[in-house]
């Protein structure tokens, strides 16, 4: 697995960071060291994110992964109907425009 420490939006450690860096069949989900405290991991947006790398799942694990685009943030899975990814204890909140071509199973 890929472990993203903290709940930034860009940089070391961020899930952003965890995403850019996976490869096709890569989990990424919250190190188990670093979230502690919480039940609840809340990212906070300021840009859009494309979901590019495929095969990926993301997993909360025992936690649940809050993606907020505040308003507005878009997402989407780029222009490739043969992206599969996976998102298990993810949920998508305040964006203001998600696109997800290909395959996307979702986990609640």
């Amino acid at each position: 697995a890929i472990y993203f420490t903290n709940n930034a939006d860009s940089g070391d450690g961020s899930l952003r960071e965890a995403w850019t860096n996976a490869e096709d069949g890569d989990v990424i989900m919250p190190s188990p060291t670093a979230f502690t405290s919480t039940d609840t991991i809340e990212i906070l947006l300021a840009s859009s994110w494309s979901f590019r790398a495929a095969n990926v799942t993301l997993d909360g694990g025992t936690k649940r992964i809050i993606l907020n685009g505040q308003n507005a943030a878009r997402v989407g899975t780029g222009s490739s109907a043969s992206i599969v990814n996976t998102f298990r204890n993810v949920d998508f909140k305040n964006f203001s425009f998600l696109l997800f071509l290909g395959e996307v199973k979702y986990f609640s």
